[in-house]
């Protein structure tokens, strides 16, 4: 299980810190399963972790609290908080609502 920070929002996050440098990372959990996303064969290219359903691809990254970014050979693997706010608007929150949202995300974040 875990630890989850915007538990009541429509998209709640998990988090952990990093072992070798302490930073904090945060992920989209799913919906369905409150699980994070994983690759797959699948139209969009991920699938909940817990059921395999196809979800948004936003469910299959990550990003850091200070918005470093993470390479992954020529790919940069870290979001934004952006990303949160869009998820949120594709999951049917309004744009306001979403922004209000991702606001308080950032407020809970900083307070681990």
């Amino acid at each position: 299980m875990s630890d989850v920070i915007m538990a009541e929002a429509p998209v709640a996050i998990g988090y952990y810190r990093g072992d070798r440098d302490g930073r904090l990372t945060l992920y989209p959990l799913t919906t369905c399963c409150a699980a994070s996303g994983k690759g797959s064969e699948t139209e969009t290219g991920v699938c909940c972790r817990s059921c395999y359903r196809t979800v948004d691809s936003a469910y299959g990254g990550f990003w850091h609290v200070d918005d470093s970014p993470e390479m992954l050979g020529k790919f940069n693997i870290a979001g934004t908080w952006a990303d949160y706010t869009n998820l949120l608007v594709a999951e049917g929150v309004s744009p306001s609502k979403a922004d209000e949202l991702t606001t308080e995300a950032k407020r809970q974040a900083g307070e681990l």
